[in-house]
């Protein structure tokens, strides 16, 4: 079953232009304000040790997605035991961020931005699933960023410019995710696509 959704993007230009175009679209919208929002968490991080542990997780999931997207064999054929040696190693080094300073806001504010890049990165990478589970993990891990980020990110920016980069951001993401959902609905409709 997992195999059939290679050949959606084939069937999609062919049946579903438009639609396709306005998904896919809406994917790359959702990747820039992942990036970017990226940037602005490098910036805002308060400590060195918890810029540079931001930078491996990031690094590290970022690598794991794109060697997804890629289809590396033996990626795809060991993804659960890769996966889970990657979330082990993630909350260790989360925990080593979150001991290192005894100032509670910064520890909270480390722990939370991490997470929520964690799962916005893994959230885009299902954002085009055709399965229901990933495509409910898709939009909750969205929501869940987004809260974080009113939350965390909004009270950690220090300058105006700061903040309309992490506004947009969460913008992009946003009308990204509304997109995916339209051009899905839109599929739905003509009945060129049926989520698993």
């Amino acid at each position: 079953m997992k195999n059939l959704q290679k050949y959606y993007p084939i069937i999609m230009s062919i049946q579903a232009k438009k639609e396709g175009l306005l998904r896919y679209s809406g994917m790359g919208l959702m990747f820039l304000g992942l990036i970017l929002s990226i940037i602005v968490d490098i910036i805002i991080l308060v400590t060195s040790l918890h810029v540079a542990l931001f930078i491996i997780l990031t690094i590290t999931w970022l690598t794991l997605i794109a060697l997804l997207k890629l289809e590396i064999d033996f990626v795809v054929d060991n993804f659960l035991k890769i996966i889970l040696v990657v979330g082990i190693v993630s909350v260790f080094l989360i925990i080593i961020g979150s001991l290192s300073t005894i100032v509670v806001s910064f520890r909270m504010s480390f722990i939370f931005i991490a997470i929520s890049s964690i799962t916005l990165s893994m959230a885009w990478n299902y954002s085009l699933s055709i399965y229901k589970r990933e495509k409910l993990f898709s939009i909750i891990g969205i929501i869940f960023y987004l809260v974080i980020t009113i939350l965390y990110r909004y009270a950690l920016v220090t300058t105006n410019t700061l903040l309309v980069v992490e506004i947009l951001a969460n913008i992009l993401v946003v009308i990204g995710l509304i997109g995916i959902i339209l051009g899905e609905g839109l599929m739905k409709k003509k009945k060129l696509l049926n989520y698993i």
